[in-house]
């Protein structure tokens, strides 16, 4: 069974046709649906299988269109893409630039991997029997090896506000 992700009937930041009871407003929706389209189906590579559609629905005050990935509602990667597109959309019609389905994936099981690693050292650490203190720079200097800027606690290891360096949870001057 299809599933439909709805996006958009034109870029993010540009007007669109607009319903209009007093104009025969369609036809030129349908074919700013369709140029969105087919903007979509180029700038998305390496999609899963599924594809850009143009959906007409109707409204109290006549129909109107948008862009829809559609896509088997049991392939969980292409039902994501749909979602990945949706928070992406472009936001102009000039903004022509490749995103690539394959890249991002990618980019998220490195991320995945690299925090994974972050909390087996923090694990590491904590069971070890060397002096606190010097194992809390350690994870943070590792945690910034990987890009993760966090701003914990140096007692508690907690990621919690501080206030005048002051741990809000643990009570003492981190």
């Amino acid at each position: 069974m299809f599933t439909y992700i709805e996006l958009c009937s034109s870029p993010v930041e540009e007007t669109c046709v607009q319903l209009d009871t007093r104009t025969d407003y369609l036809p030129a929706m349908k074919a700013e649906c369709n140029r969105f389209r087919q903007m979509l189906s180029d700038i998305y590579t390496n999609r899963p299988m599924g594809e850009f559609v143009v959906k007409t629905h109707n409204h109290d005050f006549g129909a109107y269109c948008e862009v829809a990935w559609r896509c088997m509602e049991d392939d969980e990667d292409s039902v994501s893409f749909g979602y990945w597109v949706q928070n992406n959309l472009p936001r102009y019609w000039d903004d022509t630039s490749l995103r690539d389905w394959t890249a991002y994936k990618e980019n998220i099981a490195n991320l995945r991997n690299d925090i994974d690693g972050l909390f087996i050292r923090f694990k590491q650490i904590f069971e070890s029997d060397t002096d606190e203190k010097i194992c809390v720079w350690r994870v943070q200097d590792y945690g910034d090896e990987i890009g993760l800027k966090s701003k914990f606690c140096k007692i508690c290891m907690e990621n919690n506000p501080l206030i005048k360096g002051e741990c809000v949870i643990c009570q003492r001057v981190s």
